[in-house]
């Protein structure tokens, strides 16, 4: 297939792990569980994205189930946008590791969009972490994390990060993980900065909402209801 393709899926079935090396589509188009219920035996990613170009890949209806130990449900390395939308992620708990979606860029700049999706059941739900000389930025909408052993949704600039983490959270919910929402960065000269919008975090068994270093959290139109803070 071409790069820029789709790949549209009409029948429900397993379809085993995935590396994209390039711009792609894969649309459900059924309905039905169109799953990946198994990783990569030497990576332990389900799908993992690895682009020679920047380009675009939407990831659509999807239903990433991991099993013991699994390390990641979607997996992005390289600049690029990242689009995902109705897709379910559950299960990713490998020891130190364990991401229902990560993006951890060594350069360039990534783009995401996750809308409508669920991350449970793993370490992480979603964490966005470049590293290098590499940025972030993006939206989480009308998506929910729960039942995640760490965070559900966690922003980070670390101390080696000279590019900023620019990320929305908005109409989504974060409830029964050990943090909510997390904004963090190790040094000054960089941050994560996340906006939560009409979004809510809840018995969440460390803190609802936390941030760190020169991380800023800011909440704004409408409640953002949550009972623990770490600010």
């Amino acid at each position: 297939m071409a790069p820029n393709g789709s790949v549209l899926v009409f029948d429900p079935a397993n379809y085993g792990p995935m590396r994209i090396t390039f711009p792609v589509s894969i649309l459900n188009k059924d309905g039905g569980t169109a799953g990946v219920f198994s990783v990569n035996a030497s990576t332990g990613i389900a799908v993992e994205i690895n682009l020679a170009l920047p380009g675009v890949v939407i990831l659509q209806g999807l239903t990433l189930a991991g099993s013991a130990g699994a390390g990641s449900g979607i997996y992005m390395t390289s600049p690029g946008t990242l689009a995902i939308e109705g897709c379910e992620i559950r299960g990713f708990t490998a020891s130190g590791a364990g991401y229902g979606l990560i993006l951890k860029n060594q350069a360039g700049a990534i783009s995401f969009l996750v809308s409508d999706s669920v991350f449970s059941g793993n370490t992480y739900g979603v964490l966005v972490q470049p590293g290098g000389s590499a940025s972030a930025s993006g939206a989480v909408r009308r998506s929910v994390a729960y039942g995640n052993r760490v965070t559900g949704f966690l922003f980070s600039a670390d101390s080696t990060v000279s590019g900023n983490v620019q990320a929305t959270v908005e109409d989504s919910l974060s409830f029964r993980n050990a943090y909510g929402v997390s904004a963090t960065s190790g040094s000054t000269s960089t941050r994560a900065n996340v906006y939560a919008i009409r979004s809510n975090a809840t018995a969440n068994t460390s803190f609802d909402l936390f941030k760190s270093g020169a991380a800023t959290m800011t909440l704004s139109q409408g409640a953002f209801y949550y009972t623990k803070s770490g600010f």
